[in-house]
């Protein structure tokens, strides 16, 4: 009888057994619900904060852009300046010819021939400060589009220089047919390329320098006459800061003259 009286209690341990083991079965369950959301958060947190950074480095260049408009830079002084009919700035500049490769400008004019050659004045001067970069590249730009013609002009990079173009132009002789005429296409046609370019400073030097004898009072009327005619015919320009550069006291004093009688216009 002993026996038999043991198999109820045992069947009841088996059962008390069973339910305790279903009991611990739903632990875990409530311990894996808390473990993911927050780790990502803290990720999230850490990225948008570096893109500001980049912004205000460009920021930085885009204004270091700007100052190159402020002026044109250590050995060039602005003795008059004149505002023009679209509020273009026309400035007449005293520097020595040996730093018109360093003028902070976007382009630079330079009063050449039929084979754009570089031998004398301006175009030697700019090919000093370029070097042999530059002097490749106009080698280049001869077989592309010279010869030119009176009046006409080509672009070219300005390696090694603080402007980004050179703008060659073929100025005509003095005694030839139509050259005053020539003479302030010459201009206009300068003017026209910085623009296509979208340039917004340009450096002129004084276009009949030594090379076409033309007389430099007739020749100080006919450019800044161009000048001032191209942005009253313009709607709209790039150009903002115009520098006619001089480098000898008697060109200085005949544009000083000059742009005073404009004024009185």
């Amino acid at each position: 009888f002993a026996a038999v009286l043991t198999h109820p209690e045992l069947l009841s341990k088996k059962r008390g057994g069973r339910v305790k083991v279903e009991t611990q079965v739903t632990v875990p369950e409530k311990r894996e619900k808390r473990k993911p959301i927050k780790k990502p958060s803290k990720k999230s947190k850490g990225k948008p904060g570096r893109k500001p950074k980049k912004s205000t480095e460009n920021d930085k260049e885009a204004d270091a852009n700007t100052t190159v408009e402020d002026g044109p830079g250590e050995g060039f002084t602005i003795l008059s300046a004149k505002s023009l009919f679209l509020g273009q700035k026309l400035s007449l500049t005293e520097s020595e010819i040996s730093k018109i490769g360093t003028i902070k400008v976007e382009g630079i004019i330079n009063p050449t021939n039929a084979e754009i050659d570089l031998k004398e004045g301006i175009g030697n001067a700019l090919e000093k400060a370029g070097g042999k970069d530059f002097l490749e590249t106009v080698k280049e730009l001869r077989k592309s589009q010279g010869p030119l013609e009176v009046a006409s002009v080509a672009v070219s990079q300005a390696n090694g220089m603080a402007a980004r173009f050179i703008i060659h132009c073929h100025i005509p002789q003095w005694g030839s047919e139509k050259c005053e005429d020539q003479l302030e296409k010459t201009v206009k046609n300068c003017l026209s390329a910085a623009e296509e370019k979208k340039l917004k400073s340009v450096a002129f030097p004084s276009l009949p320098a030594g090379r076409n004898g033309f007389p430099k009072q007739t020749a100080a009327q006919l450019i800044l006459k161009a000048i001032s005619n191209h942005f009253v015919s313009a709607t709209t320009s790039s150009l903002k800061n115009i520098y006619f550069v001089l480098f000898d006291s008697e060109s200085i004093g005949i544009y000083l003259q000059e742009m005073a009688k404009m004024d009185a216009k």
